[in-house]
């Protein structure tokens, strides 16, 4: 049975078993993650990695043992703290970053797609080093741990144990045979040293020197001593520990108590009973080689280290994968981080670039990027995009000058055209109209958009002949007078085409129209008034003469013929008489056309003339059937009241003498004439519609000049005299299909378009 002094000193293991638990619970947690708020905490975020690498790193220098700070478990608490409130903030941060990011790319934000691309890379990137590491690591550990806890390591371990035991088992035996030797001789000869303490001395010292023990002592129950061997000796010697006499009083059989090697280090020592009815002790102490104990100590100490680690397999290695786990998941927020901060930065140029293209492209040439030399060839490309967007902006500030040049001559080009009295048409080289201004459309009769684009012969093919004597000839310039039917009307026009040349080839022509119709017809007008004047002059003063003498032959001759001769002489006298009547107001005619008087203007209701003439028709044509359509309020204007009345009264009656009942009438046919006016602010129309025979289809424009007629016994003079009123009113007349019996295919219309205050009523008035 043994007792050790210190059974502590075993225990000194078990803070580098702490230190291998804590270091692997330490490293656990993801201490590493680093991530930055890019936007607006990207130094927050540079911050945390690094507070979060450096925590790492310190927390690993503890745990292993690399600092004078002792790993304990208050220790390796703050430790874990700290690294769990670094993960949380990395985490939300992170988070953060992501979903900052995919809300980009749902919002379609320029560049999105590449940033999560660059991000993802970089993770993948830095994940996989980082699992592998992780991997390779735990398999190599485990590696290492099998080695290290082999069977042959365990034997070796044990072996070095048992060899210094076995040293210190050999001195514990004999100085348990020595003591208990000296205690049956002590017990022989126990009446004479108990009575004499000097023969007792002796005993003990004698005792001792034979037996080489330094330390020899009789002590009693409580520890005392009663006697000991008389050696010198330079050491004190070690009390009795007070286990070791525990456990003797208890031995029975009176069995040496061996003490080991404690605090006395390189001392043992052995106890036994002497006396079994009092409580006497023999106490020995005796040295060993110091070495041989530190090897003992050491080797059992290294055994029971050895055999925690071997307990705690399992948590070291789980320990050790946190750990390096840790560290992955450190390096792989920090390269998430460190990639969102590349990202930014490369993504951040390519979507100024990407959202200045989409302003240029919306016409925003003005637009610049920032340009940042640190960046590099983005830099660059930042910088050329600026040079490209200064010379765009340029040249359309030049484009944008020549084009507001350009489109000043346009529009004074086409004030002109506007302004000019005729049409203006611009043909291609092939012959396609390109442009023509609005009188040319008037005068056409269509839109620019059946017109543009067409070839003028399809549209304007009364030119076509001058086209094609300009396509054929060398002539730069080509007149002709033509005849346009356009809306029921003919117009004279007078047709010219020019060629245009560029670079020697011809690149087109100008085609004008210019309509003459107006002075056409009052060229004829004058001329037929000046022969009108003389045929009224020459032929008028023979009438007379005639008519008196025809008359004069009758009352003279006639009583004196016979009856036969007198029937022949009246019919003749009285044919000559009736005939010099008709030639006489032929005369008048003449001269009334050709003496139109001067209208005098006067503020008048237009209605009161249109009512007179309808009376006077009713009463002379009582078969027809009369409409008239009048405004409620009065058609106030200036002009000649009597001049306007036999105008319209003209109209009306050529309106009652063209209507006639058609070949195929089954008596329902009845004669209709409309009088029809509207006036507003400018202007009165007035319109007179029959449903008679109707214009010709063709030059019905001709019956405005004078002795142009249809009727077998018309002078042609009456709507001649109709448009010289009006035209001295300043209005124009124009000769219509009748709309209101359109379905018949018969009947005419006049419009009468009058100004409700013309110049020449403002100076009448002004003169009055």
């Amino acid at each position: 049975m043994a007792q050790d002094f210190t059974a502590d000193d075993l225990k000194k293991a078990e803070p580098d078993l702490a230190f291998v638990k804590m270091g692997a619970g330490a490293n656990s947690p993801d201490s590493g993650r680093a991530s930055s708020a890019l936007r607006p905490g990207r130094l927050f975020g540079l911050t945390l990695v690094s507070v979060s690498l450096v925590t790492t790193l310190v927390a690993f220098a503890i745990l292993m043992g690399f600092t004078g700070i002792e790993p304990n478990e208050y220790v390796t608490q703050i430790i874990a703290a700290t690294i769990a409130g670094l993960i949380f903030c990395l985490v939300v941060t992170v988070g953060f970053e992501i979903f900052r990011l995919w809300r980009a790319r749902l919002k379609g934000r320029a560049a999105a797609r590449l940033h999560i691309r660059l991000v993802s890379l970089f993770a993948f990137i830095a994940a996989v080093p980082a699992l592998i590491v992780a991997v390779v690591a735990s398999l190599t550990l485990d590696q290492g741990l099998d080695r290290w806890f082999s069977d042959r390591t365990q034997s070796i371990v044990q072996s070095s144990v048992i060899v210094a035991r076995s040293y210190l088992n050999e001195h514990a035996r004999f100085l348990l045979a020595d003591i208990d030797a000296i205690a049956r001789d002590y017990e022989r000869i126990g009446n004479v040293v108990q009575t004499n303490p000097s023969q007792r001395k002796l005993f003990l010292t004698t005792q001792a020197q034979i037996r080489k023990i330094p330390h020899l002592q009789i002590i009693d129950g409580n520890g005392e001593v009663i006697d000991s061997a008389h050696l010198p000796s330079p050491r004190e010697w070690p009390e009795v520990p007070e286990v070791a006499l525990i456990d003797a009083k208890k031995s029975i059989d009176r069995v040496p108590i061996f003490i080991n090697p404690g605090r006395t280090k390189n001392l043992v020592g052995a106890i036994i009973r002497i006396d079994q009815f009092e409580e006497k002790f023999l106490y020995a102490v005796k040295a060993v080689d110091p070495k041989v104990v530190q090897y003992l100590r050491d080797a059992e100490l290294k055994s029971a280290e050895y055999s925690s680690l071997q307990a705690s397999r399992t948590g070291t290695q789980i320990a050790f994968a946190l750990l390096y786990l840790g560290v992955a998941l450190v390096l792989l927020v920090s390269s998430v981080w460190l990639a969102i901060n590349f990202a930014d930065n490369l993504v951040n140029p390519i979507r100024q670039l990407m959202l200045a293209a989409e302003q240029v492209s919306k016409g925003d040439l003005s637009v610049q990027v920032p340009v940042r030399k640190r960046e590099g060839d983005i830099a660059a490309l930042s910088e050329t995009f600026n040079v490209m967007t200064n010379q765009l902006n340029d040249q359309r500030r030049d484009i944008l000058d020549v084009n507001d040049k350009l489109d000043q001559r346009r529009r004074f080009i086409e004030t002109v055209l506007a302004g000019v009295t005729a049409g203006v048409v611009g043909v291609s080289a092939d012959g396609r109209i390109e442009v023509i201004n609005r009188f040319g459309l008037s005068l056409i009769a269509g839109t620019e958009k059946d017109i543009l684009d067409k070839p003028v012969s399809e549209v304007i093919p009364e030119v076509a002949p001058l086209i094609d004597m300009a396509l054929a000839s060398g002539r730069d310039d080509h007149r002709s007078q033509i005849l346009l039917a356009r809306r029921g009307m003919e117009l004279t026009v007078n047709a010219r085409i020019t060629a245009e040349f560029s670079d020697g080839k011809r690149d087109g022509f100008v085609l004008t129209l210019d309509d003459i119709t107006e002075l056409v017809t009052a060229q004829r007008t004058s001329a037929w008034a000046d022969v009108a004047r003389r045929i009224a002059h020459e032929i008028k003063n023979p009438l007379t003469p005639i008519q008196l003498s025809a008359e004069r032959l009758r009352r003279r001759f006639g009583k004196d013929l016979s009856e036969k001769d007198q029937e022949v002489f009246d019919k003749c006298t009285t044919t000559i008489v009736r005939q010099v009547g008709d030639i006489g107001r032929m005369v008048d005619e003449f001269s009334s056309f050709a003496r139109m008087p001067k209208p005098t203007f006067a503020k008048g209701d237009m209605r009161e003339c249109l009512k007179e003439a309808v009376y006077v028709r009713e009463v002379a044509q009582p078969e027809l059937r009369f409409a008239i359509d009048l405004p409620a309020e009065p058609m106030i204007g200036y002009f000649d009241e009597r001049l306007m009345s036999q105008a319209i009264t003209n109209l009306v009656k050529n309106a009652g003498e063209a209507i006639q009942k058609p070949e195929d009438d089954d008596g329902a046919f009845q004669g209709r004439i409309i009088l029809r006016a509207t006036a507003d602010r400018d202007q009165m129309v007035v319109e007179i519609i029959d449903n008679g025979r109707g214009w010709p289809k063709e030059n019905r424009n001709q019956l405005l000049e004078p002795y142009m007629t249809t009727r077998k016994k018309g002078t042609g003079l009456g709507l001649a005299i109709v448009v010289k009123v009006v035209e001295d009113h300043n209005g124009r007349v124009e000769l219509l299909d009748a709309p209101d019996f359109a379905e018949t295919g018969r009947g005419a219309m006049v419009r009468l378009t009058l100004p409700t205050h013309s110049d020449m009523a403002e100076n009448a008035e002004a003169a009055a």
